[in-house]
């Protein structure tokens, strides 16, 4: 696998690198590969026949078109979601679809400290490379998704870095120094994990596997910090320094809680799985109802038909529908996709949002717009991370 992904000498070993990119995400139509490359078709054509000359593709039938696959391939891709309370790990050979990965879902996360969370992560990551690859030596690629703005260049959190991080502190550089010291697995000598926001992976997953064709896509994810991931003309638009899509820090309550951020009524601390759990722990002290004591037992509890559950749920999604309508009038996006806590809400949580959303968006702005739930939620991050990992190799 790696062996693909070496650095190009000149235009046409370019050309053949983002095809073979392309492929390792998902297989392409011939006539699709023009927007994951940027190339046009007679380049892409030329390309592809070289590329079947050496053995690297595989062109089969899909009707009367042709559908461009990798021939199998050794090494692993891995994909991890670094979250405040869980990870997620996702791995699959380069040449596997999304669907034939394996995941690992952990109940540990980077609030409990990076002396819990990183050996049970090297763990995991082992697991799932022996799983796919038959054995602990076998990883090639790897990429993570963290609740943080990450600077796409310097592949560092942005400042100010708030908890749980600490000023100077990368969790990607912490892994990849993590994996090079294990004893029990093999890792390429010059591995480095790739960093990006947890929000822009999900996006990323979300455009490649389900919505390849529309032009503007929106990913919100929403559990205990509120973000938002942005497809533009097929591409992430993160922003000079990675805030683009920080929805959940943009100001609805000027006299609202203070914020981590250091802002105050910052939407996230209304909608944020902390905010939506402590409500439902404050109403439920004293009542016939069980308190939910994590935010998955809150929504399991609103669709079991609690109706403080219920309504603090619709509450927080009506809420955070208005600023997704603010965010409509902005980009007009072809499709909007609810990942995240709201996204396990299903049916309550949509209806809601979608309220939300004529409230504050223009009819032009709304008329042709999609509210969906993430068809990859809680996995649309690991497996947007394993993406990175792969579109990361091979560049300067």
């Amino acid at each position: 696998m790696l062996d693909l992904l070496k650095p190009p000498h000149g235009p046409k070993e370019e050309t053949q690198l983002s095809i073979v990119k392309a492929l390792m995400a998902r297989s392409y139509l011939r006539a699709d590969l023009a927007r994951p490359t940027g190339r046009v078709a007679n380049t892409i054509s030329t390309a592809i026949d070289e590329l079947r000359g050496r053995s690297i593709i595989a062109p089969a039938k899909r009707g009367s078109r042709e559908d461009i696959r990798l021939m199998p391939l050794t090494g692993v891709a891995v994909g991890v979601e670094l979250g405040y309370q869980h990870m997620v790990v996702a791995a699959r050979l380069a040449h596997q679809s999304f669907d034939e990965a394996e995941t690992e879902f952990l109940e540990n996360g980077a609030a409990q400290g990076r002396e819990s969370w990183l050996p049970d992560l090297v763990s995991a990551i082992r697991k799932v490379v022996i799983k796919v690859g038959g054995g602990p030596n076998e990883l090639a690629t790897i990429g993570m998704g963290i609740p943080r703005v990450v600077d796409p260049q310097q592949q560092t959190l942005v400042p100010p870095v708030l908890p749980p991080w600490q000023e100077g502190e990368n969790p990607a550089a912490a892994l990849t120094k993590q994996l090079a010291r294990a004893k029990d697995m093999s890792v390429p000598a010059n591995l480095r994990v790739r960093l990006d926001n947890d929000a822009n992976l999900g996006a990323y997953a979300e455009h490649v596997y389900t919505h390849p064709h529309q032009e503007t896509l929106i990913y919100i994810k929403a559990s205990t910090g509120v973000g938002a991931g942005i497809i533009i003309g097929g591409k992430l638009f993160r922003g000079a320094k990675g805030c683009a899509g920080e929805i959940g820090h943009t100001m609805v309550q000027p006299d609202g809680r203070f914020c981590l951020c250091g802002g105050r009524g910052c939407l996230e601390t209304l909608v944020g799985a902390d905010a939506m759990l402590r409500d439902a722990q404050a109403m439920l002290g004293d009542k016939i109802f069980t308190r939910p004591f994590s935010v998955n037992q809150l929504i399991d509890q609103a669709e079991a038909g609690n109706p403080i559950c219920r309504r603090i749920v619709r509450d927080a999604a009506t809420l955070l529908g208005q600023s997704i309508g603010n965010v409509c009038n902005l980009l007009n996006p072809n499709v909007i996709v609810l990942g995240g806590v709201f996204g396990r809400a299903g049916d309550l949580a949509i209806k809601a949002c979608n309220e939300g959303i004529s409230r504050t968006a223009m009819a032009a702005a709304q008329a042709e717009r999609p509210l969906v739930v993430a068809t990859e939620s809680p996995r649309a991050t690991a497996h947007g991370a394993l993406l990175l990992g792969i579109d990361g190799e091979g560049r300067a």
